[in-house]
């Protein structure tokens, strides 16, 4: 009869693939942050032009 190892299925650890840093998701996530931000900063700078706030009263 073989012996059993000392180190059985259950204890045995493989080692698990490094995980990279950056998936397609994240990238995704990213780009529609910078397209946000840009778009938020773009209207800001649009606004701006109507004059101080608030933009419904006339400037006396």
């Amino acid at each position: 009869m073989s012996q059993p190892d000392s180190l059985t299925s259950a204890t045995r650890r493989s080692p698990s693939p490094q995980k990279a840093p950056y998936d397609i998701y994240t990238v995704m996530l990213f780009i529609a942050f910078l397209a946000l931000a840009i778009g938020c900063l773009l209207l800001y700078l649009e606004l701006r032009s109507y004059g101080p706030f608030p933009y419904w009263r006339p400037v006396s």
